[in-house]
Order: C-alpha cells, then sequence, then structure tokens
C-alpha cells in the first residue's frame, strides 16, 4: 500500500459515508457558485496537507441539515467546518490502521461570493464532488507525504472504534 492510494481510498470512503445525497430541485433559483469553505489542515512525521470542503447555498443547506445545526448563518458555517473535521478524522482513523499518524488543527471557515478551488498539479491532490450547480458539495485533499513515510502493507487492528460501529456506555 502505498500512500497516494490510502488517501484516495479513505477520501472516497469517507464522504460517502458523511455527505449526504443530494435533494432532487431543494435548490432551485439558488446560485451554483461555492459560496463558502472548511479548511483544515494536518501534519505527523513525513506528512502534512490540507482538507477542504466547499459548498454552494444548496449544498450548504444540506449539509446543515444533516447535521442538525440551527438554521442560521453561523449555524451552516459551523456545519460545514465540522463536516470537515468529520471526513478528515474519519481518513485519519483509517490511516493510523496502516501506521500513519497525523495531528489535526482545527477548522476554519471562509465565505466569500465566488470561491474558486484550484488543484495541483504534481499529482498530490485529490477531489470529490457530490451534486452539481445550485446543490453542490466539493471536497479537496492537499496531502505530501515524503519519501520516508513508512506504511504498513496490511491494515492492524488499533483498538479504535470503526466507522458505523455503535458504542454501548
Amino acid at each position: 500500500m502505498n500512500f497516494e492510494l490510502l488517501a484516495r481510498q479513505t477520501l472516497t470512503e469517507a464522504c460517502s459515508a458523511l455527505i449526504p445525497a443530494p435533494d432532487e430541485g431543494a435548490a432551485q433559483g439558488q446560485s451554483d457558485e461555492l459560496c463558502i469553505a472548511a479548511v483544515i489542515g494536518f501534519s505527523g512525521d513525513d506528512l502534512r496537507g490540507t482538507l477542504g470542503v466547499a459548498a454552494s447555498a444548496g449544498g450548504l443547506e444540506r449539509v446543515r441539515r444533516q447535521l442538525g445545526a440551527p438554521q442560521t448563518k453561523h449555524g451552516a458555517a459551523d456545519a460545514l467546518g465540522e463536516l470537515a473535521n468529520l471526513i478528515l478524522g474519519q481518513m485519519k482513523r483509517e490511516w493510523s490502521r496502516y501506521g500513519v499518524l497525523a495531528t489535526l488543527s482545527t477548522p476554519l471557515v471562509m465565505r466569500g461570493l465566488s470561491i474558486e478551488v484550484c488543484g495541483r498539479s504534481d499529482g498530490h491532490w485529490y477531489e470529490q464532488q457530490s451534486g452539481v450547480g445550485a446543490d453542490r458539495v466539493t471536497v479537496w485533499l492537499d496531502a505530501h507525504a515524503e519519501a520516508g513515510l513508512q506504511i504498513e502493507p496490511e491494515p492492524v487492528d488499533t483498538g479504535l472504534v470503526h466507522g458505523g460501529d455503535a458504542l454501548m456506555f
């Protein structure tokens, strides 16, 4: 297993599990511009990068409802920041099963009239899309792994709870 494959797989799995499906017709009449983004950084031995989640107005509303945030400007922004945190947290948990450890920063949420997500050309950029037009959520991962990054060939049981497992107290 190499880090590029691990990053791509975990991003796809986390997005599929955590981003709600688009609501048909729910965002009619709204702008299709990405108007808000949440960015969260991570670093570890021989590893660093950023994960971002950007949304159009309809996509932001979809995320807000899914996470049960209040119907306020700050509630929606908090929901997008929490979604970025949940996605990267799930990825970090899976990376740890391969011996890749990372520390996460806190999410930063930015608003604008039109946010353009710009990818890199060096092969360390991974992107996922959910929805189209006015009901769009875009997730990107910009990851840099140094040549010395050690990755276990098979996952090991870290004792951490897996996504979807129930905890009883």
